[in-house]
């Protein structure tokens, strides 16, 4: 998961630097998918850990 900095960085390099995904990811130290899914995003929504249920949840104990 990128943080709200990360995703600014990302969207001011391809925005004003005309920079694509694999300059971008290089640059930052990030995977290419990751900057290029960020690129095409309008605003940062992070993803909340643990929102997405998984299959066997009803099985599990605790």
């Amino acid at each position: 998961m990128i943080t709200y900095e990360l995703f600014c960085q990302i969207r001011q390099m391809h925005q004003t630097q005309k920079l694509n995904a694999a300059q971008i990811a290089r640059h930052l130290g990030i995977n290419y998918k990751t900057a290029l899914k960020w690129m095409g995003c309008d605003r940062f929504t992070p993803r909340i850990s643990g929102s997405k249920p998984v299959l066997l949840d009803p099985y599990r104990g605790g």
